[in-house]
């Protein structure tokens, strides 16, 4: 009986494993609940990419800080210019496009402050996120380019 439940934990971890480097979420979460969670959530352009190095973990990443210009906000980000700095790593695929327009959910994960998108933070292109917007009701601030 050991043998063919151990078989079969083994033939369910072989089918659900990911390629190697990649990162899939299996299941996402409400986008009110994203928002809770999140330390901020903002609709921005990216306006600039910067490689930062390998992250200093045993996956050794290419890590990225992403300038945003925000243009909407529901949470966390100062209206004074309406730029966002955001940190990730190049594992997650978010494929960020400078010119283009995102709706992100960012964490303040490591005690200084600074804003980061890692695992499944429902990172979309504004363009796929029209549903995720109008759940999120009016923005707090808009911020005029």
């Amino acid at each position: 009986m050991k043998k063919i439940m151990f078989s079969l934990i083994g033939i369910l971890l072989a089918f659900s494993a990911l390629p190697a480097g990649a990162y899939n979420c299996c299941k996402e979460a409400d986008v009110l609940d994203r928002m809770r969670d999140a330390d901020a959530v903002f609709l921005g352009e990216v306006v600039q990419i910067d490689l930062i190095g390998k992250a200093e973990d045993e996956l050794g990443t290419e890590r990225m800080k992403v300038l945003f210009l925000a243009s909407k906000v529901w949470k966390g980000v100062s209206a004074d210019d309406g730029y966002v700095n955001v940190d990730t790593e190049a594992l997650y695929e978010y494929n960020f496009a400078r010119g283009q327009e995102y709706l992100v959910f960012a964490y303040k994960l490591y005690g200084d402050g600074r804003l980061s998108i890692v695992g499944c933070p429902r990172v979309r292109p504004a363009s796929e996120a029209a549903k995720d917007i109008e759940d999120l009701g009016e923005p707090k601030v808009i911020i005029k380019k």
